[in-house]
Parts: structure tokens; sequence; C-alpha cells
């Protein structure tokens, strides 16, 4: 039986994480590995609930680190779930955020992704993988 204190620190801790996955807050993200780069030891550590949102967000993003098969099913899905985005900002008489343009987009996915992975992706990666050079034991 858990203590109320406990509960509610779990519930925060999960809505946190879960609210983390969303990409406008990808460059937060960015800003944060940067800062934690020069820490080292126990400095990191009090950093943990950070690094636990920032790892979720890695792992929600982590479809261009899948196979072929997977990425384009992924991609795909994104794109669809741009383009009612995109449609429901038209259809309220919004201005349609890029790439959620359904008529202007659809031939241009590959040239959004490209974008997407060398813009976005590798450098948050590269981030993350430097965050952590002293726990990669590739040899």
């Amino acid at each position: 039986h858990l203590e109320h204190e406990k509960i509610t620190y779990i519930e925060s801790t999960i809505k946190r994480l879960i609210l983390g996955t969303d990409m406008k807050l990808h460059a937060q993200h960015m800003a944060q590995l940067e800062a934690l780069l020069p820490l080292k030891g126990a400095a990191k550590q009090e950093h943990v609930a950070d690094v636990m949102v920032i790892g979720v967000h890695a792992a929600d993003i982590a479809s261009i680190c899948k196979s072929w098969k997977i990425f384009e099913t992924w991609a795909v899905k994104i794109f669809q779930e741009w383009w009612m985005q995109g449609d429901k900002e038209k259809k309220h008489g919004m201005e349609v955020t890029p790439s959620m343009n359904r008529e202007n987009d659809k031939e241009q996915i590959v040239q959004h992704h490209s974008r997407f992975i060398t813009k976005m992706m590798l450098p948050f990666y590269e981030k993350w993988a430097d965050v952590f050079a002293d726990k990669q034991q590739f040899k």
C-alpha cells in the first residue's frame, strides 16, 4: 500500500514523461542535454528526472533508428496525423502549419524526412551520445 505522497509523485512523473514526448519541447531537450555535458557523477545524477523525460522522448522519436520497413510505417502514420491536423487548421480558417498541408506536402515526404533526420534527429542523438559517452562500451 503506497503512501499518498508516493502515489502523487508517481502520477506526476508519469505525466511529465508523457508530456515530454511533445515535439514542441525538442529544443528544450537539446538545451538540457547541452547543460548536462559538463556534469559528471553526482552532479549529473541530480538531473535524473530530466534524463528520464529526454530518454522517453528519444524512444518516442526512435523510428528513424529502426529497419526501413518499421521506419516507413511510422513515417506514413506521422504524415497522416500531420495532414489531419492541417485539414482541421484549414477547416477552421487557420494558417496550415508547415509540413501539414496535404495538397502541398504530399509529394515532399522524402525531403521532409531527410530534413527531419539531418537537422533534428542526428544532432539530438549525437548530443545524447555525448552526454553518456562515459557509459558507452563499444569496443
